[in-house]
């Protein structure tokens, strides 16, 4: 919050704390922003919630105004009171009840209005606007504590996100009497850790010592921005975004300043000096002009005090961590890398689901039996990969510096020499990548792997951890993913949807099963785990279509309309589902499209009341339009069987326009025969022929989606 180039708001509150979690700052200072915002607006200061802005340090929390009524904008409205027989006796007088409403409206205005069920009193309320002062005193304490905070901090009696030091509220140079807990609003604030209190006389005099003398940035963003423009130039490799927002989250005078370890230490794979800087000490690698790293780093402290004291304590450390990181490359050195395939079996997986090595023979297994239906699984080098991408597990780096992962396992695929697992250079290469984007991606903003190798093994990792949880009963829910399983079904949605051509999803779920009884010896109901897999996948999807990032933002109803399709002999893949969706937004708009949705509620109308299963009986069908809807939904059944290659359960390109543009061509077959034909008619041979029509004409529509929840204007009915 630049305070020099702008006026100083008309409005502060400042609520002191101890030490804020940093691993959400950023986070929670929007929310409060938005919160605050929209509170105020609700409260009827709409000028005030224009102006409004929240800005969080690690030592405390601060609102301002720049611009507020003097009171609130609340407006008289007309208030429903009691009916006409309850506000006046027979000879027309008030009662109890309508004076007891008018006090309560403030009013002695209304009037009688008369509604579907009868005559009303509505009652003229003029509102109670409070003043600033008064509003602030009795309404910000509430709004600030009921606040639903991730994290909550207990002491005493009290509870809040930290316990409160100091409470400064102003409005101009005057102070608002307001308690938040136990602590009552003074006219003082406090700088840096241990320099002690400051008197705050005015918010102009706040900003004065806060901001301009002491340098307290107060926004988190531009903590940000001064990290990274003290950083400059001998950072070419574009500093870590997460690395600079911890910083920013630790300090309220963010001061970069430079560093060295010895220079011994660069023999080390960069990866691991990099690591120990960046995820251990939240430092920041420096590089020379050619992009090679040096023997120097910057670090970020709170504020230009004792400079010489910190840089000598950040060294020693980082020092000593790299000293550790050193001795365990080399002593890992003395085993080689891919003769360590048996410590796997003392590395534990997840409780019930095994160690490992369970989990290497398990998608070996699902390799070696999906081969013959997925040809991406017959490379030659995914078994071996399969045996090395968890070795590095094994490694003392790894255990020292979890953060590695992959990363190790590339590294030393890479150091090792040729061997019966692998014989040549370009397999170590491809190997080693694949190795290190096994993990890819670790969040939703991550990247994906980039080679082939990387995302099977990626997919195939992340397969077999979430078909293992639903094999335990140990379900994610909305409240409840103690394992991350959102995170790594996400990741391996959005490898999924990148992927075209067939996808044999339920062929990977049973052949996971089968794995987890082979290898493990789990037993467990296969239907349950199918159905609650399925429904698991159904959500995410709907998550991720409702509006994500890389899926878009897609109509609800349309969404629904292709998830809930009956066709329970395959499951779509990502990209399927999402082309679906995409492929019927663009002509939710035909008439041809809406027809086809009203004839599908039709036809399931009919059938909710009277469905009719079994053959149709082609000598049964007299009228013409019956004959002639039976022959195109032949004709049509047989298109999709070709663009759905139902029969063998498997899609090659599944191309949804062209599905709709075939399916278009029962509108008009079937508007002919609900025009020409009475369904419900007093034969029931006939009636019963004619309903088993419908029912296979909705059967085949339902293969593509729920026409029945889409929405038009108007309805979706004829």
């Amino acid at each position: 919050m630049n305070r020099e180039s702008s006026t100083c708001p008309m409005l502060l509150i400042e609520i002191g704390t101890e030490e804020l979690p940093s691993s959400y700052m950023s986070l929670l200072e929007q929310k409060l922003q938005d919160r605050f915002q929209a509170w105020l607006l609700e409260e009827s200061w709409p000028k005030a919630s224009e102006t409004c802005l929240v800005h969080l340090t690690p030592r405390r929390i601060v609102f301002t105004i720049g611009t507020i009524e003097d009171k609130q904008q609340k407006k008289e409205e007309w208030l429903k009171g009691p009916p006409m027989k309850v506000a006046f006796t027979p000879d027309n007088q008030e009662t109890p009840a309508l004076k007891g409403f008018l006090n309560r409206c403030r009013t002695t205005t209304y009037e009688i209005r008369t509604l579907e069920n009868g005559q009303y009193v509505f009652g003229l309320a003029k509102p109670e606007n409070q003043t600033v002062i008064d509003f602030f005193q009795l309404q910000f304490p509430n709004f600030l504590l009921n606040f639903p905070y991730e994290k909550l901090m207990r002491w005493g009696q009290y509870r809040f996100i930290r316990p409160i030091k100091w409470v400064l509220a102003l409005y101009g140079s005057i102070l608002i009497p307001m308690k938040v807990l136990d602590t009552e609003a003074r006219l003082f604030s406090r700088l840096l850790q241990g320099q002690g209190e400051i008197p705050v006389a005015s918010i102009d005099d706040y900003f004065r010592s806060i901001t301009k003398q002491s340098k307290i940035v107060l926004s988190v963003q531009e903590r940000c921005v001064a990290i990274r423009k003290q950083l400059g130039s001998n950072h070419p490799a574009s500093p870590d975004d997460s690395v600079i927002m911890e910083n920013a989250c630790r300090t309220e005078v963010p001061v970069v300043e430079n560093a060295s370890f010895p220079e011994a230490f660069t023999r080390l794979p960069h990866e691991i000096i990099e690591t120990v800087l960046s995820s251990q000490m939240k430092c920041f690698p420096i590089y020379d002009t050619s992009g090679k790293l040096t023997n120097q780093f910057s670090f970020v402290m709170n504020g230009f005090r004792k400079t010489d004291l910190v840089k000598k304590g950040f060294e020693k450390v980082v020092t000593a961590r790299l000293s550790d990181a050193d001795y365990f490359y080399h002593q890992d050195q003395k085993v080689l890398f891919v003769s360590r395939e048996h410590l796997l079996s003392k590395v534990l997986f997840m409780e019930k689901l095994g160690t490992m090595e369970q989990k290497v023979k398990r998608i070996l297994y699902v390799t070696e039996h999906l081969g013959k239906r997925y040809n991406e699984l017959n490379d030659p080098l995914l078994p071996t990969l399969v045996r090395l991408y968890k070795l590095d597990l094994t490694t003392l780096l790894v255990q020292e510096l979890t953060a590695l992962q992959g990363t190790v396992g590339k590294i030393y695929i890479q150091e090792s020499d040729k061997t019966d697992l692998i014989s040549h250079d370009k397999d170590k290469g491809t190997i080693a990548e694949a190795i290190e984007q096994s993990y890819w991606p670790q969040s939703d903003e991550d990247s994906l792997p980039t080679t082939e190798m990387g995302k099977l093994i990626s997919l195939l990792d992340r397969w077999d951890t979430w078909i293992g949880i639903h094999c335990i009963g140990l379900n994610p829910s909305s409240s409840s993913d103690p394992f991350g399983i959102r995170r790594i079904v996400n990741g391996l949605l959005r490898i999924l949807e990148e992927r075209p051509g067939y996808i044999p999803l339920l062929e990977f779920v049973n052949t996971g099963m089968e794995a987890y009884r082979q290898i493990n010896g789990l037993e467990f109901d296969e239907t349950t785990v199918l159905t609650e897999w399925k429904a698991y996948y159904i959500q995410r999807m709907q998550s991720f279509l409702s509006g994500s990032v890389h899926f878009g933002k897609h109509r609800y109803d349309l969404i629904q309309a292709v998830l809930n399709r009956t066709d329970s002999r395959l499951v779509r893949s990502p990209r399927d589902i999402k082309q679906q969706v995409e492929a019927m937004e663009a002509h939710v708009t035909d008439p041809e499209f809406k027809a086809l949705c009203q004839s599908f509620v039709r036809i399931q109308k009919i059938l909710n009341t009277s469905f009719q299963s079994g053959s149709i009986n082609p000598d049964k069908l007299e009228l013409k339009a019956e004959q002639e809807l039976l022959s195109i939904g032949q004709s049509t059944e047989k298109e999709l069987k070709t663009l759905f290659h139902i029969d063998n359960s498997s899609i090659e390109c599944f191309d949804p326009k062209k599905i709709l543009s075939t399916l278009y061509q029962l509108n008009q077959p079937i508007q002919q025969f609900f025009d020409e034909v009475m369904v419900m008619v007093e034969d029931v041979a006939i009636r019963e022929n004619r309903l088993r029509l419908l029912s296979w004409l909705l059967s085949m529509m339902s293969d593509f989606a729920d026409f029945s929840t889409i929405v038009f204007d108007g309805g979706n009915e004829q």
